[in-house]
């Protein structure tokens, strides 16, 4: 899948996990970045990404992912 299409579709999920409908991430936007970003969103945020594209996370994948391009770059190769 094309990785500017993952990144639109991240960026609508970013919205609804933390109620932020003004909120726009780009590849480099990490945790520190977006106000509410805790462990706890960070699930919600990964489980609603594994719904959005129907596809699960490796553990690892989770773990070096530094912020949202690198979550993209997981997703666009399994898409």
């Amino acid at each position: 899948m094309d990785k500017n299409i993952v990144l639109q579709e991240i960026n609508k999920v970013c919205k609804r996990v933390f109620r932020d409908e003004s909120l726009t991430v780009t590849e480099a936007t990490a945790a520190k970045d977006v106000d509410g970003w805790d462990s706890i969103s960070n699930l919600f945020l990964i489980d609603e990404l594994e719904k959005t594209f129907n596809m699960k996370f490796e553990l690892d994948d989770i773990l070096n992912a530094q912020n949202i391009g690198d979550l993209a770059t997981v997703i666009s190769s399994r898409a």
